[in-house]
């Protein structure tokens, strides 16, 4: 099985942001990685 390596970047950035700036914006991160993976799949 091959990992999205986009979906994985995100996730990163997420972690990061998680540690920088709050729970807030890396829930929106995670939010806006989620979103773009759906619109692929269809």
């Amino acid at each position: 099985m091959k990992l999205n390596e986009g979906f994985l970047n995100s996730m990163h950035e997420a972690m990061t942001l998680l540690r920088t700036r709050g729970v807030a914006e890396a829930t929106e991160a995670i939010q806006r990685a989620h979103c773009e993976g759906k619109a692929s799949v269809q």
